[in-house]
């Protein structure tokens, strides 16, 4: 009595633990996975699906705490405001640029053509400076 009361109970749970139907679905630009038979005309696969067993808390806990240590990891990198260290230029502004530029363009007409090749590279070196 005890055997069958046993064998009973064993058939109870694999019947409960039975397996899904899963379907995936084409439809003319989409796919899409579904528990229900796909509507007709579309193509169409079906499989069996058996969930696994359950996981333990212990390991639950620590799968989350992988998950958090990964997204920790892959954030994105946001610059943070820093000194500079001494000799470290300041990044270029492009106002400075455009100043430099302007004022290239001023001593140039003032000179006309007596200028030296001196002033030349003066200018283009501080121009050159500005706009990095």
């Amino acid at each position: 009595m005890g055997r069958l009361v046993l064998m009973w109970l064993a058939c109870a749970a694999i019947a409960s633990a039975h397996a899904q139907h899963v379907y995936r679905c084409h439809s003319a630009d989409a796919v899409s996975y579904q528990s229900q038979p796909c509507p007709p005309g579309t193509a169409s696969r079906r499989w069996d699906y058996v969930p696994g067993p359950p996981t333990s808390p212990a390991l639950q806990a620590r799968l989350d705490a992988i998950g958090r240590e990964l997204i920790q990891r892959n954030r994105p990198i946001v610059p943070t405001t820093r000194r500079r260290a001494r000799g470290e230029r300041r990044p270029p502004r492009a106002d400075a640029c455009a100043r430099a530029r302007h004022r290239q363009q001023a001593t140039l007409e003032r000179l006309k053509l007596k200028r030296t090749h001196d002033q030349l590279r003066r200018l283009d070196d501080e121009v050159t400076r500005h706009c990095r």
